[in-house]
Parts: C-alpha cells; structure tokens; sequence
C-alpha cells in the first residue's frame, strides 16, 4: 500500500481553500471576533486617581471617579521631533513624565515581542528614538525615577540616558552569533516559567540585576521561513530562510546561567556566584524594599526544590532567605506573588497543608503567620497597599467554578471580602489602591466593569460590553453539570446545546477538552470560543476538567504527576458513559477536540482500542514527550516519557482522525505530528493531515474551522 492510500495528505499555505458551501453565521462571528471582550487595554497612572488608554492614534488620561478625560498624553499628529506613525503598545513610568512607545511590532514567542521604541516626553510633546539605528529592541525597562532605560537588542542589553541627550552606553557587547542571552530570556524560559526578562533595577536607581543564560550546549532547533513579494494577482514565495533556536528538550542540556549586578554609576558588571547544586534554573528575581538588595528565586531540575536567596549587590554575598521543598513540583507561578513590606517583611504563596495559602515572613525569613486558611486556593494576589497595610488577593473560596475578591489587614489580621457575586470577579488595581475596578463575568454573561473606591463604595460603572451582552442574548447559552468519576470525585463540565434543541431528537456531541495539569476551562466565567461554530449546526458541544484541575487543592491539582493523560482518559470515559445514556445524544457519533495537551489527550482517548469516537481532531499535539520541553517534562512527568508516548499507542487508533499543525510552532514542533504520521502509516490506519505554513504560529481561522466543521460533519 503507498502512502497516498493510506493518508490524504495537504500541505497548505494561507491561500490553500478548502470550504463549505452553505454560509455559517456563527463561523463569521468568530472569525470577526464577535464574541471577544470589547473593553479597552487600561494602563494605570502613577497619580493613583486616573489611567490611559489608546483611542486610536491617541493615548487619553482618563479620571478614574468621573470617567471623564483629563488629558491627551499623546496625538501622533501634534508629535514633535521624530515622527511616530503608529502605536502598537505603549508603557508609562513611575513618574509619570516620560512614555514609551513600541512601533512596528514583532511577536517574538507568547509573551516576548521586538519592535522600534520611541521616547515621548509627555510635557514636551517631543519624542526621541530610543536608538538610533534599524537593529529591533525588546524588553525596555524604566529606572524607578524615569530618568534611565535598560533596553536589549540582539540579545546584548544597552542603557539610555535620559539626561544626556539620549545618550545610548552598551552593558554587554556579546558577538551576534553567540548565544548568550543577557536580560532577556529564551523561548523555553517564556513558555515555560512565563517570563521575558530576568532584569530589575534597585530602588535608588544605581543597580540593575539581570540573568545571562547560556545556551552554548542547547540543542537548535530550526524552523523554515519564507520571504514573500506581490503581484497583482498572487502572493509569491522566494529565498526559502532557516530560523535557528535554542530548544532544551526534555533529557537534553539545558541552560546554563550567570547572575549579575550593574553599578550605572561605575559602569561595572560583578557577577554572583550562587551555591550550584539544585539551583539549575532562575525563573524570577525581584529587588526588596531595600536598595542594596534583591531577591533571586532558584530551582532544581525537578522543581521540587525552590530557595529564595538574598543578595546583596555591592557585595555581591548573598544568604539563603526561603526555602520550600515538594514531593511533585513547586508551582513556578506562585514566585510573581511575592511581595516586599517596606520593613523588608514579605508575602507569598504556599502548598504547604494542601491548599494554596498567603503566608506572611518577617524580614529574616522566619513565618510571623499564615494569613489564608481552609480548603480553598488563594488563586491570584493583586498587591499590598502599604499605606494601610492591606493585601488584595482573588480565591476559589465558595467553589472551583467562581472566584471572589479579598481583603486582608495585616494590622487587625482580618480578613473581608470585597466582591462575592456568583461568577469570576476579578480586580485591577490603581497606582495607590485608592480604587479598583471590578470585573465580574458568568457562565453566559459577558464582563462586565464597575469602579469601586477604597472604602468598597461603587462610584460608577460602564457599558463597554453592552454590544457583546445584546449579541449573545438567548444564544450560545451553557449549562453546568457534573458527574461522579470512579472513586466517587466529582467531575465539572459544561453543555451547550445547538440552535432550536428539541430534547426528543438525537444529536451528535463534541466533546472540548484541553486538561494540561493546573489549567482550568469550566469555569463560572464568560468564554465563547471556536464552539459557537456548531451552534447552527445541530450539534451539542460539552467540555469537561479532568484530574490536574485548578481550583481544588494540591492533590487534584497534581494527581497526574508522573502519570500524564492516564487518570484524565477515565475522567473522558466516564463522561462518554455518562453521554450515551442522555436520551438526545446519537451514542454513535461522538467527536473529541483538543488543542496542545488537549492535542495529546484528544489522542489519548482514540488510541485507547475501544471504538467509542467517530472523530477526533488534535491541533498541534505533543505527540511525544521526549520532543517536548525539558523544564515541562522534568515538572511533570519524574521520568516516564517513554511510557506516555502517542507513538506508542498508533496501532489502537480507532475512528476517523484530523491532525492540524503549523510548521512555523516554536513550542510543539511540527516533528509531533510528522512523528505519529509516520507511525500510524506504519501501523496500517488512515488519517488526514491539515498542515498550514504561518508566521507567528499563526493558523487562518476561517480555514482552520471550516475544517473543523466539515471533518465533524461527514
């Protein structure tokens, strides 16, 4: 048998076309991007009483209390000095004098982007760039008195200063081809600890401590990108150009690291030399309270091990403030919840008696006291008014499926709290905590914003989502429900049911499913995705949260450790079971979707030898852990990667199969699917395969869910 007869294989570029006849009007709402949050990107001055936004060739300052505009920071027509065209981001610092704006912007991974940066003087209406040449800069970070810049560009990090004309001074002079990574952070480090940079300047404005990682020894990774010009009539690809990487993959070497202090008044850099045994990896650093100190946080390879150091940046000697030991892993998320009291005390996140809780140290790292206490997870911590020594913080305190907003005084160890109302609320603060807006989302009800001062008093609200609210009205409504696994645990998912549901007809189901340990999807908040698709269609969507979900404890949460996929494939029967015995479900015409780790479980669930799906489509799935990052699989797996492979289960493929994948993913790598195409054609079974060739990681949308549609449909 050839290779054509046993998968239908198409290669794509974004021209390819492949689509449905009929018209879809949900298709078009999702394509359009109906149903995204309509509120503006809000950036809180430092006054504490107003905030900025971009109205499109305008930056206004707004006044939180009225809502009315104070000011116009900036108008690209009124600019003088050098000529700003576009504005794709901007940042405001302490001061609030000076801005930056990004230009011409450039993704670089999921968090980290590149562009030109231009120096706006708000009073002067004057902007500078922020170098002087066609070389793109990252990751530009303002001195507390707004008077300096550290910046990087190619990796290399160079200082601004404001006060000399703009004059530019370079910090490391690194050769473009090595691969040093100063200041700045490689792909793994932002996918997999969620930072950009490891940069951060004293207090007092003379030091900046940064991380050098050293990927010397990592393996590359190369993807092919492509120059293009156009024609009138077409778009044509030339000159072919392989992009290489560092990407540490899992039994691989990994980075090392170098920690340094910058002294802006002598221009010296003095590294650090922290303990090296289980200290393989630097997911944060952040200065304390005092000046001629900050804090590095370190963990081992297995991140069960994570130490909290304290440097002292004029020494350069350093003592161990916190440590904090895990029998599966410490969750790296927990480190940006730290914060700093002015008496050098601090706060942060703990899993210590099976929840995560608020624990309050003094200045020596010894436990003046736990703050949170019960069955609950503390699930975000917005800050501490320092003032009146108040920590705000978010908690899954009623259940996993809502969120509520609290308030702790550290003085009368009280706490209160401040937003309840059944749903996800959320909060952002202002400069001073003087206010805060309130952002409150259910199940079918888009958010909603409200500004409360203070003392909890509302003091007015806005109607930013009044299109999206009108446009969902009687549509795309969920319903919660749950199910009781095999031990008796309770399982939380929603259903949606198609336009005109009649509960005496059969309709097929598709199941959503994503289940990547500490991630969340049924939840009591509003989120309409690529699902409303079938609404029009007559088909039922339901997503469930298997073991490994958010909001219920460190055992649930980190059940699947070293186990990835097993106890979530019965979590999916049980719901298949719990499916079939509906009577408006057709038993037979059941479909799995899965995006990433969604991919991988997706596929879990159709390699299992039981024909209980008819299709299953996995959108750039890991497909083998031992192509996957190392800092993910050395978290979660403990060493059974050979033992979790889609690979190995090819032969018990049942049901019709789409694998989608773009060429250009940093993170899973084509070679996931190329890996299992490879395996299933030598194992006998037909597939298909959608693979699209984009730049950013990018997938055309229209594409991508006519695809869908038609593959759940036939």
């Amino acid at each position: 048998m050839n290779f054509l007869s046993k998968v239908k294989y198409v290669f794509l570029t974004c021209l390819t076309t492949s689509y449905l006849n009929a018209q879809i009007s949900s298709l078009d709402e999702v394509v359009n991007q109906t149903f995204c949050d309509q509120s503006a990107k809000k950036t809180m001055m430092p006054d504490g009483k107003s905030f900025a936004i971009q109205n499109n060739s305008r930056i206004l300052q707004i006044d939180i209390a009225t809502g009315k505009e104070i000011a116009v920071l900036f108008d690209e027509n009124t600019v003088k000095g050098e000529k700003i065209k576009s504005v794709d981001d901007f940042e405001i610092c302490q001061q609030g004098k000076q801005m930056l704006i990004l230009t011409k912007e450039e993704k670089i991974g999921k968090l980290s982007k590149k562009g030109h940066y231009f120096v706006y003087d708000i009073q002067r209406k004057r902007a500078q760039k922020l170098m002087d040449t066609t070389a793109l800069q990252r990751d530009p970070v303002f001195s507390p008195n707004g008077r300096n810049i550290i910046f990087a560009i190619e990796n290399n990090l160079f200082l601004k200063k404001l006060d000399y004309d703009g004059i530019v001074i370079p910090i490391t002079k690194e050769q473009k081809q090595t691969k040093l990574y100063h200041g700045v952070t490689d792909l793994m480090y932002e996918e997999e600890f969620d930072i950009s940079n490891l940069m951060a300047w004293s207090s007092d404005n003379r030091f900046f401590a940064f991380v050098t990682l050293d990927c010397s020894n990592v393996q590359q990774y190369s993807i092919v990108n492509r120059t293009q010009f156009t024609t009138a009539n077409k778009t044509i690809d030339l000159n072919p150009q392989i992009e290489s990487f560092p990407y540490p993959r899992l039994g691989r070497e990994i980075e090392t690291y170098t920690l340094n202090v910058y002294d802006s008044y002598y221009k010296t850099i003095k590294k650090v030399d922290l303990p090296k045994d289980d200290t393989e990896y630097i997911p944060r650093i952040t200065w304390t309270s005092d000046p001629e100190t900050f804090a590095v946080f370190t963990l081992n390879k297995q991140q069960k091990i994570m130490r909290m150091y304290q440097i002292n940046c004029k020494s350069q000697l350093f003592n161990l403030l916190y440590e904090e030991r895990e029998e599966q892993w410490f969750n790296y998320k927990s480190l940006k919840h730290i914060h700093f009291l002015p008496d050098n005390k601090f706060t942060l996140l703990s899993e210590r008696d099976g929840f995560r809780h608020l624990y309050l140290y003094n200045a020596n790292g010894i436990l003046n006291h736990q703050i949170t206490n019960g069955n609950f997870d503390v699930t975000d911590v917005y800050g501490v008014d320092t003032l009146r020594n108040i920590i705000y913080y978010q908690a899954a305190k009623k259940n996993c499926l809502n969120r509520e907003i609290y308030a702790y005084d550290l003085n009368k160890n009280k706490e209160t709290i401040i937003q309840e109302e059944n749903g996800w609320n959320t909060a952002v603060f202002s400069a001073d905590f003087s206010f805060y807006e309130h952002q409150y989302s259910s199940l079918n009800k888009p958010t909603s914003y409200n500004w409360f001062n203070a003392k909890n008093k509302q003091i007015r609200t806005s109607d930013e989502n009044a299109v999206l609210t009108e446009k969902i009205e009687k549509k795309y409504l969920k319903d919660f429900f749950s199910i009781k696994n095999e031990t008796g645990d309770s399982l939380f998912a929603w259903i949606m049911k198609p336009k005109n549901f009649d509960p005496n007809k059969k309709y097929p189901v598709v199941v959503k499913i994503h289940g990547a340990p500490e991630t969340q999807i049924v939840k009591n908040k509003f989120e309409l995705n690529w699902e409303a698709i079938f609404y029009d269609q007559g088909i039922i969507v339901v997503s469930l949260d298997v073991h490994g979900s958010e909001g219920r404890g460190k055992n649930w949460r980190k059940s699947e450790f070293g186990q990835l996929g097993l106890l979530g494939i019965k979590d999916i029967n049980t719901m298949v079971k719990h499916l079939k015995s509906l009577s408006f479900v057709e038993k037979n015409n059941l479909s799995i979707i899965g995006e990433n780790y969604g991919g991988f479980l997706a596929l879990m669930a159709m390699t299992t030898g039981n024909p209980t799906w008819k299709t299953g489509i996995a959108i750039a799935p890991i497909t083998d852990w031992q192509l996957y990052s190392s800092a993910y699989g050395d978290r979660l797996l403990n060493f059974k990667a050979k033992d979790i492979s889609i690979l190995n289960r090819s032969k018990n493929l049942n049901g019709n199969l789409l694998l989608i994948h773009n060429s250009t993913n940093k993170n899973i790598h084509i070679e996931h699917t190329l890996s299992l195409s490879e395996s299933l054609i030598n194992a006998d079974k037909d597939f298909d395969v959608r693979i699209y060739h984009e730049q950013e990681n990018k997938i055309p949308l229209r594409d991508l869910l006519k695809r869908m549609l038609k593959t759940i449909k036939q």
